[in-house]
C-alpha cells in the first residue's frame, strides 16, 4: 500500500515538473520572440535617417468586398527624406483631379502640396497647405493623398517599444510558427473586442512584414499592412508597403481602400540636399494660388509672385515663405511676366471669338425665322 502511494506521489510530481518545464519553455520562447522583434524594430527605425528612391505609387478603392478596384491615383514616384523632412514627387498617369504632377513636401513647419493640371487657367499650378499633426511619431500627409510618413515607414507597422510600454509584455501573446516567424497579438487598449496582430518574419530579420487589425465577429481585417524588406549592408529598409483599409463613409455605405508604394531603387542614408525641402521645390509658377487649410491662419489664400531667390534665401521655413506672399491675386500682366501676358491675351481672344460666333449664329437663326 505504501509502495503504491509512493509511486502515485512520484507520478504526480513528475507530471507537474513536466508541465512546469513546458510552461517555462513557452514563456522563454515567447519572451525571446518579443525581445528579438523589439530589437529588430529599434535597429531598422534608427539606422536609416535619410534616403532617396524611385518607384510606383497606386491608390485604389471599391464599394464591395469583392468588386473591381477603381484606380484613383497611379504614378511614378520619387521620394527624398532627411530626418523628419520629406519630399514626394509624383508623375501621374492617372489622378482623381486630373493632375499630371503632384509634389508633397514636409519641412517640419507644415505639409505643402502642389498640383499641376494641363490647361488650367490662368496658370496650371495650385498649392495647398495642411497642418503637420504628429501622431505616434509620424507626420502623415493623408490630406494630400498619401497615407504614410515616408521618412518613418517602420512606424506605420507599429512602434514596438511603445506597444510594450502601453500594453504590457504580460498581455502580449507570442506565437512561434513552423517557419521560425513570431506573431505578436494583443487587445487594443480600452477596446477589448479589437486585436492587433503583427507578424515578425525571420526572412526580414524579424522586422514586421504583416500587421492586421481584427475585430471580434468579423472574418476579414478592418485594416491590414503588408511590407517587404531589403537589406543594404547591415541596414534593413522597407522596399514596398501596401495598406488595405475598410472605412464606413456613412451608416449604410462601406468603402474599401488600397494604397501601395513600391521602390524600384532605394539608397538608404543618402545625402539629400536641403533644396528638396524649399519653397522653390514646389515648382509653383507666378500667379499660382495657395490654399491654406490650417486652422486660424492669417490668410487662407495667397498667391505666388514672380520668383524671388533672395526672398527664399532669407526664410528658414516654408511657413515663413508662405506668410511673406501676397493675399491678393497678381495683375494679369504680372503673371510670369510676358508669358503670363500672352496666356491672358490668348485666353481673352478665344473668349471673344466664341462670343462673336454665338452672336452670328443667333442672328442667322432670327433671319431664318423671319424668312
Amino acid at each position: 500500500m505504501e509502495r503504491r502511494q509512493f509511486i502515485m506521489r512520484n507520478r504526480v510530481l513528475l507530471v507537474t515538473a513536466c508541465m512546469l518545464l513546458a510552461m517555462t519553455s513557452r514563456i522563454a520562447t515567447g519572451d525571446d520572440g518579443l525581445a528579438m522583434a523589439v530589437e529588430a524594430w529599434k535597429a531598422s527605425s534608427t539606422a536609416v535617417t535619410s534616403g532617396e528612391g524611385t518607384g510606383t505609387f497606386l491608390y485604389e478603392k471599391r464599394n464591395t468586398p469583392t468588386g473591381p478596384w477603381k484606380t484613383i491615383t497611379d504614378a511614378r514616384v520619387s521620394v527624398f527624406f532627411d530626418k523628419e523632412k520629406y519630399h514626394i514627387r509624383m508623375e501621374c498617369s492617372k489622378e482623381w483631379l486630373g493632375a499630371r504632377r503632384r509634389i508633397i513636401i514636409h519641412d517640419g513647419s507644415a505639409i505643402f502640396s502642389s498640383r499641376f493640371v494641363t490647361g488650367a487657367q490662368p496658370v496650371d499650378g495650385q498649392g495647398e497647405v495642411f497642418l503637420n499633426r504628429n501622431v505616434g511619431g509620424m507626420v502623415r500627409p493623408e490630406a494630400a493623398g498619401v497615407p504614410w510618413d515616408v521618412s518613418r515607414l517602420p512606424y506605420s507597422l507599429g512602434n514596438l517599444p511603445l506597444m510594450v510600454k502601453k500594453v504590457g509584455a504580460e498581455n502580449i501573446a507570442v506565437t512561434r510558427t513552423a517557419e521560425g516567424d513570431y506573431i505578436l497579438s494583443h487587445a487594443v487598449v480600452n477596446s477589448p473586442n479589437v486585436r492587433v496582430e503583427r507578424h515578425c518574419l525571420r526572412q526580414y530579420g524579424y522586422n514586421i512584414g504583416i500587421k492586421r487589425l481584427l475585430t471580434v465577429g468579423q472574418d476579414t481585417p478592418t485594416q491590414e499592412f503588408n511590407a517587404t524588406w531589403k537589406k543594404a549592408g547591415h541596414v534593413w529598409y522597407i522596399a514596398s508597403i501596401e495598406e488595405n483599409s475598410t472605412v464606413k463613409d456613412t451608416e449604410s455605405e462601406t468603402v474599401y481602400h488600397r494604397w501601395k508604394l513600391s521602390y524600384d531603387n532605394f539608397t538608404p542614408n543618402a545625402a539629400v540636399p536641403a533644396s528638396r525641402f524649399s519653397f522653390a521645390a514646389l515648382e509653383l509658377p507666378g500667379g499660382a494660388r495657395i490654399l491654406d487649410h490650417r486652422p486660424a491662419t492669417a490668410a487662407p489664400i495667397r498667391y505666388v509672385p514672380v520668383k524671388d531667390a533672395e526672398m527664399e534665401a532669407k526664410m528658414d521655413s516654408l511657413v515663413e515663405q508662405l506668410n511673406s506672399l501676397p493675399s491678393t491675386r497678381p495683375k494679369r500682366g504680372e503673371v510670369e511676366g510676358a508669358e503670363g501676358s500672352i496666356r491672358w491675351w490668348v485666353f481673352g481672344a478665344v473668349n471673344a471669338l466664341v462670343a462673336i460666333t454665338v452672336i452670328v449664329l443667333l442672328v442667322r437663326m432670327r433671319r431664318r425665322k423671319t424668312a
